[in-house]
């Protein structure tokens, strides 16, 4: 039955015109026709969601007739462009990817990219992108003549021998100028960069395989370590936390806050790892993760593969309506062994997310289980609540109240 609608669906709209047959529209339900069939398949046998025949038939002529027709909806780079969910209500998550997000999200997961090392974000004016930060170490850092809230407004691959052509980024947004930007290791950019409205002599630098730093540690009071993790989209990012802890570890501090404010999770297994670190026995319970018609206990479990190795050191955790996903994980299972919760309750989102790669190079991003803590209980239900309820004050934008808070409790702790 779905194969069929499948083949009426793309027919009736490819059955028009020859000056329609060439259009736009018709050339993405083309190029999407399998990866429509291929993302069917996957809501039947896969979801966690059981759908009826009928629901079925509903969501595919959906996408078919709206998401498939230049139905695109711009976001960041990183969520997504296309919104699946107006066509498949069952699952709230679920999300297409197209070829060139699959790419960015590749290079995040992987940890790393051919670039100069930097973050950037939107022109007001759409006359460029604006430069955020330098990552330490990196080309961009260590060549000295950019810095944070320079505007880059063009630019090019340097060959010898070559006409250098700049590529104008007017109008781009951050993800089109990041992909000409980047390159291989070891190739050269140029950039026409403005710093206060006056325009600098071209900037040439050679690009490496930069990493992305998810996880930033440091001393923020005496005998109080400080580990604000960003991401979890990186596989590197529990090793980066190991190196940090062990590094405190070694000048003393056993009491540490984990900031996961404005976390949006990423890697499941990446969070698990970090949890082991702190777990008080081995083989006990992070998470279960239960599948379609699964009951307690019948799911998959996810135990700590050692004590953890930091057991023992006294945790704080903030967190904020941001922290989802594998932020909860951590943050739900730090508190179940006795961390202390500072800052408003977290995201709630407890689903377990599968990628599918698609035929036309982009991305099926549906859920396929919910996870549960060893408490019993999924973030999906209403997030993790703090233990200590402090919400920053927008008046005071340099003082971090919830911090704040969290360096009181540690402190005061034997």
């Amino acid at each position: 039955m779905l194969a069929a609608l499948s083949v009426f669906c793309f027919s009736a709209l490819l059955a028009v015109g020859s000056s329609a047959q060439n259009s736009p529209e018709v050339t993405v339900v083309s190029q999407r026709a399998g990866a429509l069939a291929e993302i069917m398949t996957e809501i039947e046998k896969n979801s966690f969601y059981k759908l009826s025949e009928k629901e079925l038939n509903d969501v595919q002529e959906c996408i078919a007739a709206r998401a498939f027709i230049g139905f695109e909806i711009k976001k960041d780079a990183l969520k997504g462009d296309l919104k699946v969910p107006s066509c498949f209500p069952q699952d709230k998550r679920a999300m297409y990817f197209s070829p060139e997000v699959t790419r960015d999200l590749g290079e995040a997961r992987v940890g790393h990219f051919g670039g100069i090392g930097m973050s950037i974000g939107p022109d007001k004016e759409m006359r460029g992108v604006v430069i955020k930060e330098l990552f330490e170490g990196a080309p961009a850092e260590r060549d000295g003549r950019l810095k944070a809230g320079d505007l880059i407004t063009a630019a090019a691959d340097f060959v010898e021998g070559r006409e250098l052509k700049l590529v104008p980024f007017k109008g781009f947004d951050t993800r089109k100028a990041a992909s000409v930007m980047r390159g291989e290791p070891g190739t050269i950019v140029v950039l026409e960069v403005w710093r206060d409205g006056q325009k600098l002599p071209l900037i040439a630098i050679t690009r490496e395989d930069v990493k992305i730093k998810n996880v930033k540690a440091s001393e923020t009071s005496p005998g109080i370590g400080y580990l604000k993790i960003d991401s979890f989209d990186s596989f590197s990012v529990a090793t980066d936390v190991w190196d940090a802890l062990w590094n405190f570890k070694n000048k003393g501090i056993k009491k540490v806050i984990v900031d996961l404010r404005k976390n949006g999770g990423g890697l499941m297994n990446a969070a698990i790892g970090i949890a082991s670190l702190f777990a008080p026995e081995e083989g006990v319970l992070v998470l279960e993760a239960r599948w379609r018609g699964q009951k307690a206990g019948e799911g998959q479990k996810y135990p700590a593969m050692e004590i953890g190795f930091f057991y023992g050191f006294e945790v704080a955790v903030l967190i904020d309506g941001l922290s989802a996903s594998a932020s909860e994980i951590l943050a739900g299972s730090l508190k179940i062994w006795g961390a202390k919760i500072v800052g408003v309750k977290s995201y709630g989102k407890g689903s377990i997310q599968t990628q599918r790669s698609l035929s036309d190079g982009g991305t099926f991003s549906f859920t396929t289980g919910l996870y549960y803590l060893a408490d019993g209980k999924t973030p999906e239900d209403g997030g993790i609540e703090p233990h200590f309820v402090i919400e920053d004050d927008p008046r005071t934008p340099e003082v971090d109240e919830a911090l704040a808070v969290a360096v009181g409790i540690l402190m005061d702790s034997k």
